[in-house]
């Protein structure tokens, strides 16, 4: 997960977005999209991670050597209470200094059942 806070929250509908951990947590079963963007420090690649649980489902990846940007997208069935979040794996995300957002994470229920 991110090490510190570095995120504005723009729409949390039912909650199911963990402000304080970072993380999407499921409030029902069901099928879930997961989209996520980024961009990396100028000069450096950056591996960033869909992760379900703790395991790895998808991973966007950019390289030198400007600021590249990569993006994935996952349709994932989960259980309620399953937890999704994105991990920096390698290399550093671009902070932009006017917190203009420049990584951007998307979750959202499209089946449910129970």
């Amino acid at each position: 997960m991110l090490s510190r806070k570095i995120w504005d929250t723009l729409t949390n509908l039912l909650g199911a977005w963990d402000e304080d951990k970072a993380q999407f947590v499921a409030p029902r079963d069901g099928a879930y999209y997961f989209s996520f963007h980024g961009i990396g420090t100028k000069n450096s690649d950056f591996t960033l991670a869909l992760m379900k649980n703790g395991e790895y489902q998808v991973t966007a990846y950019g390289g030198p050597p400007k600021y590249e940007w990569a993006s994935n997208s996952a349709l994932l069935v989960l259980k309620a209470g399953d937890k999704v979040y994105l991990e920096l794996q390698d290399g550093s995300m671009y902070d932009h200094p006017g917190r203009e957002a420049y990584t951007t994470f998307t979750g959202f229920l499209v089946f449910g059942w129970q």
